[in-house]
């Protein structure tokens, strides 16, 4: 990625920045050989020549034994002055060219310094942000965990849901006088196909049928819909029946179950506040209970489902859409 790439960069031109450093002291390392000889031959010479200057150099000259041995003379003079001066002017250049190394060296030690910091710093970066991605995919990994955990929660709730209606007895509802059937709609349950008035006043947040849990990637199965709505808002019973549970269930919280006879029946769960217990009576659009969260992973919500012969079906398809 960008960092590691960064960090390659920076460690190259560190090992191109060492490598001239290294030269240019190996070049400061010859040139002060160098200038050492050269300062030691100069001084040589200058005695020599100073010498030369205290006897004089017309009698150096003059004390010739012949003409041909004062050209010569003179001749070897002027070679050894010009060899001094190449020599002095050697000295020069080489003390020049040092403190251009030296220059040259001491840009190329700062540079290295600020390019060893940068590359500390990008590498303090990148094991930053190797250490936040491990924590990250730490947390990732906790949460999927907790989810495939809640997953698993709700398919052993919905298990034991369907475990259950094979064992409730339909409770036998109390006889009731005549006069108060008056208004009593004794329709079969399913006449009201596609008629059912809402259980509470909500958005679907999901839906029945099979599902893939975005978290874990888990395909699971809704029996039912969730209406997600305001906490305490009131619950109705969607058709007339009577109660045959009204309990605590795990993983739906309180919840109710309303025989409508002919073996369908309608489930609430979520549910704050229940107004009925096992036995009771209850009529179409009638409040029972009030939304709550309790057994909820999502927060207030009744969980609703419709079903037949204590298998679920798809409420949408009784609740009146208009």
């Amino acid at each position: 990625d960008k960092a590691r790439r960064q960090v390659r960069e920076a460690r190259s031109a560190l090992a191109m920045l060492n490598q001239k450093v290294s030269g240019l002291e190996q070049d400061y390392a010859a040139l002060e050989t160098q200038i050492t000889a050269g300062r030691a031959y100069a001084a040589q010479r200058l005695a020599a020549l100073y010498k030369v200057h205290w006897l004089g150099r017309i009698h150096l000259l003059a004390t010739a034994d012949s003409f041909f041995d004062f050209i010569n003379r003179k001749v070897g003079l002027e070679r050894i002055l010009a060899q001094d001066e190449q020599v002095l002017e050697k000295l020069r250049s080489d003390q020049i060219a040092v403190e251009g190394v030296l220059e040259q060296l001491g840009s190329a030690r700062a540079e290295q310094q600020a390019t060893e910091i940068k590359l500390t710093r990008r590498i303090q970066a990148m094991d930053g942000e190797q250490h936040r991605r491990a924590q990250l995919l730490e947390q990732v990994r906790s949460e999927k965990t907790l989810a495939l955990a809640a997953v698993n929660s709700l398919k052993e709730a919905a298990h034991a849901l369907n475990a259950t209606f094979n064992t409730l007895t339909p409770v036998a509802p109390p006889a009731r006088p005549a006069e108060s059937l008056a208004g009593v709609d004794n329709r079969p349950f399913n006449t009201h196909k596609g008629l059912l008035h809402w259980p509470v006043k909500g958005k679907i947040v999901s839906f029945f049928g099979p599902y893939r849990d975005e978290k874990t990637n888990v395909v699971n199965f809704q029996s039912g819909i969730n209406i997600s709505a305001e906490r305490g808002e009131p619950i109705r019973a969607v058709s007339d029946g009577y109660t045959i549970f009204a309990n605590w269930f795990k993983g739906f919280g309180n919840m109710m179950i309303i025989d409508h006879g002919d073996h369908y029946y309608t489930v609430y769960a979520h549910l704050e506040e229940v107004f009925k217990v096992k036995g009771d009576r209850v009529e179409s659009g009638e409040v029972i209970a009030t939304l709550g969260d309790s057994g909820s992973l999502t927060g207030p919500a009744l969980h609703f489902e419709v079903r037949h012969h204590g298998k679920p079906v798809d409420p949408l398809e009784w609740i009146n859409k208009g």
